[in-house]
């Protein structure tokens, strides 16, 4: 697990998660005093059946999915072993994702609370958070995605961003945005531009209606 942080991990867009999750099996994974070629798919079993009884099937399923890279790792590329363990476990039953969005009641109080509903700004962290949720509204990006875009990617005046990486590590091409991401994307960028520059100032009164942008910027 250990090469695998330091050979495998930087190479995946989840990095980060898999180094997390794999520092705390360190501590905590019945596994480790066992000889990599001796664990069993009964071995996973045991172990997934009891993680099951701790957190959400969804967690122990994206645990079970690095578990089976860093297998599939020793056995492709090292040689370590001959056959993944986990290639005759069955993953958790995952319950169907929610798939709904947020009410123009819900944003109007979400504005509020993050303290926008007297105009966008970006002088808080409260207000940048509540502009990189709104923007997500608009776009459908990821948090990923929001927090990872450059200036070179962001084409404010031919309303697009570029996606060069995204979660499953391709590139998404051009996104389109609206004038509402437009103007939450510079409210939210305006301070960090490299060259300086004064913040415009946007009101909600400004934005267009919703049926003058439709329900997705896609």
């Amino acid at each position: 697990m250990r090469r695998y942080v330091k050979e495998e991990a930087p190479k995946r867009a989840g990095e980060r998660w898999e180094s997390v999750r794999i520092a705390a099996w360190e501590r905590s994974l019945p596994l480790l005093d066992r000889r990599i070629a001796t664990v069993s798919s009964s071995d996973i079993i045991a172990w997934r059946d009891g993680r099951l009884r701790q957190v959400k099937p969804g967690t122990v399923a994206r645990e079970m999915n690095l578990m089976r890279s860093v297998f599939e790792t020793a056995r492709r590329e090292w040689k370590w072993i001959k056959q993944n363990p986990m290639s005759d476990v069955r993953w958790p039953q995952q319950p169907k994702g929610r798939a709904r969005r947020v009410s123009p009641t819900e944003e109007a109080d979400l504005i509020a609370a993050f303290g926008l509903d007297k105009g966008l700004s970006a002088e808080t962290a409260t207000q940048r958070t509540g502009l990189a949720f709104l923007l997500a509204l608009e776009t459908a990006m990821r948090s990923g995605e929001l927090l990872s875009l450059t200036w070179p990617n962001v084409h404010l005046s031919e309303q697009y961003v570029h996606l060069p990486k995204t979660k499953n590590g391709d590139a998404r091409g051009e996104r389109s945005a609206t004038r509402r991401a437009i103007a939450k994307c510079t409210s939210t960028t305006a301070e960090l531009r490299p060259s300086g520059g004064s913040q415009k100032s946007w009101t909600s009164s400004s934005w267009p209606e919703s049926s003058d942008i439709g329900t997705s910027s896609l």
